[in-house]
């Protein structure tokens, strides 16, 4: 999989809840790192993302004791399968939003996956950052 170019449409894509409800969605191009594949996906994340090397943990930024001035160890992105194609929704349990909170015990069932899928990046690994894209990836249910 070849990157082919880093500048392309700017376009926004949204999440559609059980009660037909749109969030502000996520922008694609714009003022984010965009790249786009040769085989369609494109892959979108913050331009300030940087030291996404420790999972849970947090990098102290200034080397003193304290351990104050901190930043997270991990970044986060958004993968479209295919691109600027339709539906650019992303996926969503059944019954609850894509971002919604788990407690132990839930479940998310995904029936309809979409295309866009929100990511956490640390280390060499990027992996699904919702339950939906869980359940999706790894088939819980």
């Amino acid at each position: 999989m070849n990157v082919v170019k880093t500048q392309g449409n700017t376009y926004t894509a949204r999440a559609t809840t059980s009660t037909g409800t749109s969030d502000s969605g996520v922008v694609f191009g714009g003022e984010n790192y965009t790249l786009y594949f040769n085989d369609g996906i494109t892959f979108t994340f913050a331009t300030d993302s940087s030291q996404c090397t420790i999972g849970d943990e947090t990098i102290d930024t200034d080397d003193d004791t304290k351990g104050t001035d901190t930043t997270p160890g991990k970044c986060y992105g958004v993968i479209d399968v295919n691109g600027e194609k339709n539906p650019n929704r992303i996926v969503n349990c059944d019954k609850k939003a894509w971002n919604a909170e788990f407690k132990d015990g839930d479940t998310c069932v995904v029936t309809n996956p979409t295309d866009i899928y929100p990511v956490v990046m640390y280390d060499q690994s990027v992996l699904p950052s919702t339950e939906a894209g869980r359940a999706v990836l790894y088939g819980d249910n």
